[in-house]
């Protein structure tokens, strides 16, 4: 049985001559275009199926398996390269670029797994450096200066840790840190007097900071204020940039520089609150779905970067008749919380303070 692989761009028409015609037509017309090249950007442009996206692109297929125009043209191209004509199938034209010529070879594929794990002398040896990190380094001066030295060793930190937290940082099953920096003998400042093991990482843990309950300090959060500080004051500075932008959102990247960017994010919801190619930007969902078609929003920063959002198509929700099957689900959903919402209702309200952190 052979196999292929090829792109395509289809141009749906119904049985009509009419809808025949003018698909053809305009397959003949994309045809002539292709031939200079971008097949995959004229499939973004024009495919009309699945593929588009991809840039038209069906993979592997073997005998069969598509319909039989379709396949036979394929299959009796030689070599690679576009069709010298669209192809019709019931589906309508096909402009089709062979990619890999047909072949009745085959392979065997074997997957073999093994699991890596660290010998015990590579294990020795990590935790043979720890320790004697940890020797080197009895104050927080002298554990960060012999960091500097290291710089094979991983630096982590980690703000905020709460009493109940089981990771530090990024590092999984990290409870028995966490008790120990909540631990009353502990002090800021102080390194731990032993090696922690986390699986396979050996951690020497400084305490760098507390900060009591209630008001949080201006300290505790400096670096993640001076971060968000710094970004509206990039923001502030991009705005003046780009002034009253006018002309299309192209012509305004080119003219802003390099780092301007066009992109297209595609089956945006109300619901959602992140945009493609952007990130989480709710604010950014939200002017979206405020804008008329056609128009676009003036430049305004977002939670990454400053944006200039322009909406190309909106597809409006259907109608709802009954509301009975949402009703119902908003109702089951909040009857399975109520045993939570008391349990939070009753703590806080209760006079108990919860220790639990010094012994799990």
């Amino acid at each position: 049985m052979y196999s292929a692989q090829s792109r395509h761009i289809l141009f749906k028409a119904d049985s009509s001559d009419q809808s025949q015609a003018e698909a053809l037509r305009k397959a003949r017309e994309v045809l002539a275009q292709i031939k200079a090249g971008f097949f995959e950007e004229m499939a973004r442009q024009h495919g009309s199926d699945g593929t588009a996206q991809n840039g038209g692109d069906l993979g592997w297929f073997s005998e069969g398996r598509m319909v039989k125009p379709f396949e036979q043209a394929v299959m009796r191209f030689n070599g690679t390269g576009l069709l010298p004509e669209p192809v019709k199938t019931d589906f309508g034209y096909h402009i089709i670029k062979v990619t890999q010529p047909k072949t009745n070879r085959t392979y065997k594929i074997h997957a073999v797994q093994k699991a890596l794990a660290p010998s015990d002398e590579t294990r020795d040896e990590a935790y043979r450096r720890a320790s004697a990190f940890l020797s080197n380094g009895q104050n927080l001066e002298a554990f960060r200066a012999n960091l500097k030295k290291e710089p094979s060793l991983s630096a982590y930190t980690a703000d905020n840790v709460r009493p109940s937290d089981n990771t530090v940082n990024t590092l999984p099953n990290a409870r028995e840190i966490v008790r120990w920096a909540y631990d009353e003998d502990t002090e800021v400042g102080e390194i731990n007097e032993q090696v922690f093991e986390l699986e396979n990482q050996y951690v020497v843990a400084a305490l760098t900071g507390a900060s009591e309950e209630g008001e949080p300090s201006i300290e505790a959060y400096r670096d993640e204020l001076t971060a968000k500080v710094r970004n509206q004051l990039k923001a502030e500075q991009i705005l003046n940039k780009l002034g009253n932008a006018s002309g299309t959102l192209e012509s305004i990247a080119q003219k802003y520089g390099a780092q301007a960017q066009v992109n297209t994010a595609a089956d945006v919801t109300l619901a959602s609150n992140t945009l493609q190619n952007v990130g989480f930007d709710p604010v950014a969902v939200g002017k979206t779905f405020g804008l008329k078609q056609g128009k676009r929003t003036k430049p305004f920063a977002g939670e990454n970067g400053v944006l200039v959002i322009e909406l190309t198509n909106m597809t409006m929700a259907p109608e709802i008749a009954d509301y009975s099957q949402y009703k119902n689900q908003i109702v089951q959903t909040y009857s399975g919380r109520a045993n939570y919402f008391i349990d939070r209702a009753i703590n806080e309200h209760a006079d108990i303070e919860d220790n639990r952190y010094k012994f799990f």
